[in-house]
């Protein structure tokens, strides 16, 4: 039976689950701006609570992004150090797709219902995704994008089936501009975020499909162009640094 570790740096709050013979066990840090010290501890303290061996990890899912730069760039940075040492292959997931499938679980969504997951991207913009819950699997019908929070109602309009009055909101977005959204979703759960428990369901299912690769081959997923530019000047003004 397969070993699963899972790492989730995206946003305010750290957690890293583990899966070892089917059974699933998760250490949570809330502390904002901890995560550099907290992930690699609370990694060694799982691995030594199941008396696992890093070598005998079979993946590592962890939140590819969106979310904050710092905590992606930290999270992605625990990954590489990770899979590079044991040859480890990796399983990306997107936050918004974490965060979905969070909600199903702690607010039992219905079958087919639409969830949207909104997150501050801050500068006035959101990070938004569009999934459905499809028999407890949420379904991406979609691609993760930033916009400002305005636009959203529009943005349905234009790419998806279903309108702001059809969805469950999810996520900080939502209680930060929930002001500046014409529309209203049929309810709102905007305490949702990310967490390594999703982000090792979701990683064990593709596991099982196949989908692993090679951390060389993973980028975060920073969606705003400002972001990769200054992770280029960030790494050329200060190689190895911190933020």
């Amino acid at each position: 039976m397969s070993n699963i570790l899972a790492i989730d740096t995206a946003l305010s709050a750290c957690s890293v689950a583990i899966y070892k013979h089917g059974r699933l066990d998760v250490c949570r840090e809330s502390s904002p701006r901890s995560h550099i010290r907290t992930v690699l501890p609370m990694v060694h303290t799982l691995l030594g609570r199941h008396d696992l061996d890093l070598d005998a990890v079979d993946a590592i899912g962890f939140t590819l992004g969106p979310g904050s730069f710092t905590g992606l760039r930290i999270g992605l940075g625990v990954v590489q150090g990770l899979a590079f040492g044991c040859g480890i292959p990796v399983i990306p997931v997107s936050s918004l797709e974490a965060i979905a499938l969070r909600a199903v679980v702690l607010h039992d969504v219905g079958d087919g219902e639409w969830i949207m997951p909104v997150i501050d991207a801050r500068m006035n913009e959101v990070y938004h995704g569009l999934y459905r819950n499809m028999a407890g699997r949420v379904v991406a019908v979609n691609e993760d994008s930033i916009s400002r929070p305005e636009a959203l109602p529009e943005i349905l309009v234009e790419t998806a089936p279903v309108s702001v009055q059809e969805v469950i909101g999810v996520g900080d977005g939502w209680d930060l501009y929930l002001d500046r959204i014409e529309a209203r979703p049929k309810a709102v759960y905007a305490d949702v975020s990310t967490d390594a428990e999703q982000v090792l369901a979701l990683a064990l299912a593709q596991f099982m499909e196949g989908r692993a690769k090679r951390i060389d081959d993973v980028e975060p997923l920073y969606l705003r162009q400002a972001d990769n530019w200054q992770k280029r000047q960030r790494i050329r003004d200060n190689p190895g640094g911190s933020d």
